[in-house]
């Protein structure tokens, strides 16, 4: 019996540390349900009654909040941004995020009070998306998300959908914060107003067509935008490719002197068309689409307004009285980037041209060229029976010629760096002259970064090679400068 009592405390002892440190795995496999290196965000989401569509609303449960990697920013754009802040318009999360891009990091939906919860995200900066067929679409720009906390993004506010159904209207405001659904062309024969935060969304191929003044509402600063873009797969959630099939058609302006400022235009035909009249255009934004700006018997003034991959023309005037000024633009990647046909003339100064097939085409009309930078365009100016003075321009890479100046051109003061092909071409054109200008080209008081100058020029010095067709004019680039022109390019 002594024995046996004795062997007692030897295993009772064991088999109770066996029991703690199961009790220890198990209260450890709890606690990582919730890992410590994720975080989690929360909220609520509140349908507004609202007086202008009559909603009643006391159910908040529905709405899909949808969270997003950050919008991938073009390196391109970034860099301009950088080395030139004062032209184009600096991008951002506001102008490049789409939630139709991209397919989300996790989503949620609101239950009947409206309230929210997305757990298990990486520490990080988010986009989120809040969705529900028939209301306004709202974003939350880069929230932070941080280990083993709790990101409260408060109480957001969605309006109702507007859907556009009439045909006319006799004047509107379009309300910041609220998405506008167009299903056909409308017009509105009175006066506009776009608010800070509206978003147009159109059908493939509509219109809006004001005809009536225009203003904006929502402060000067950068950063107050409105949007106009393809109504494709609104309230989809996940990545959906939007090609040219399903663009919107564009926002066209008749008549007056109309300014037109702090604007998004994405995936349309025709981004904004004008007709008779003077339209001023600041701070602006187009990317994607078949052709940019058409002004059609009107000028225009363009600043701080940025373009971007267009298939055909980025600006087009065309005008038997008016003038185009373009400057500090970004012009990137179009067919044709600025056309002028303008008998008033045209300026193009202080802007970026950048992958165009022609950045600067005048034709028919006279006017200047200067302080602008132009890279890797097939075309740098290709003038059309167009009488133009270049100068004090940066042309850092042409792919193919920097300079097809027919039929007059003034060029001084101007940096040659590098090109494919040819710095200035006036071969062709006459079949009397065999060239594109009127007289010997005066290409004096340039800086030009190569030696063999004569390699990169084609006028009468080449004529051994063209046989039978041999130009009668050259390019007199002497005196030259033997240091780069320091006030050249940008300012």
């Amino acid at each position: 019996m002594i024995e046996h009592c004795d062997t007692v405390p030897r295993v009772y002892p064991l088999l109770f540390a066996i029991m703690i440190l199961v009790m220890i795995m198990l209260c450890s496999c709890d606690s990582s349900t919730e890992p410590e290196n994720t975080g989690t965000i929360s909220g609520s989401v509140q349908l507004q009654d609202d007086a202008m569509t009559k909603a009643v609303v006391t159910d908040y449960s529905g709405v899909r909040v949808a969270v997003y990697s950050l919008a991938i920013l073009d390196t391109t754009i970034v860099r301009i941004n950088t080395e030139h802040p004062n032209i184009g318009l600096i991008i951002s999360q506001e102008t490049e995020f789409d939630h139709r891009l991209q397919s989300p990091v996790a989503t949620s939906m609101t239950d009947a009070s409206g309230a929210f919860s997305i757990g298990g995200l990486s520490p990080g900066a988010y986009n989120i998306a809040f969705l529900k067929d028939g209301w306004s679409i709202k974003y939350l720009y880069s929230i932070t998300v941080t280990a083993a906390a709790n990101t409260q993004v408060g109480n957001q506010q969605l309006k109702p959908a507007v859907s556009m159904t009439d045909t006319f209207y006799p004047s509107m405001v379009f309300e910041g914060d609220r998405t506008y659904i167009l299903n056909n062309t409308v017009s509105i024969v009175g006066q506009t107003t776009l608010k800070k935060g509206t978003r147009v969304y159109m059908a493939n191929n509509s219109e809006l067509r004001l005809y009536g003044g225009v203003s904006f509402s929502g402060g000067t600063e950068l950063g107050n935008y409105w949007l106009m873009d393809t109504g494709y797969n609104l309230y989809g959630y996940a990545t959906m490719p939007i090609d040219s099939l399903n663009y919107a058609g564009g926002l066209i302006l008749y008549g007056g002197n109309t300014h037109i400022e702090h604007g998004l235009i994405r995936r349309s035909n025709y981004a904004l068309t004008t007709f008779d009249g003077r339209f001023t255009f600041e701070n602006m934004d187009i990317n994607n689409f078949n052709t940019g700006y058409s002004l059609n018997n009107s000028g225009g003034s363009f600043t701080r307004v940025q373009i971007r991959n267009g298939k055909t023309i980025g600006i087009q005037a065309l005008s038997t009285v008016d003038t185009l000024k373009v400057s500090k633009c970004a012009v990137i990647n179009s067919a044709d980037g600025v056309v002028a046909y303008t008998s008033g003339g045209y300026s193009v100064t202080d802007s970026y041209f950048m992958e165009n097939y022609n950045a600067v085409y005048p034709q028919n009309c006279n006017g200047v060229v200067e302080y602008n930078n132009f890279y890797l365009n097939s075309y740098d100016i290709r003038q059309y029976n167009a009488r133009c003075n270049i100068s004090y321009n940066n042309f850092f890479q042409s792919r193919n010629t920097t300079l097809l100046p027919r039929n007059y051109a003034l060029i001084r003061n101007n940096n040659f760096y590098k090109t494919d092909v040819f710095f200035i071409n006036i071969r062709g054109g006459n079949v009397n002259t065999y060239s594109i200008v009127q007289a010997d080209l005066d290409a004096k008081e340039n800086y030009w970064a190569v030696s063999n100058i004569d390699t990169y020029i084609l006028d009468k010095l080449d004529n051994a090679n063209y046989p039978g067709t041999e130009c009668i004019f050259q390019v007199n680039y002497l005196p030259k400068k033997y240091s780069k022109v320091v006030d050249a390019g940008i300012r």
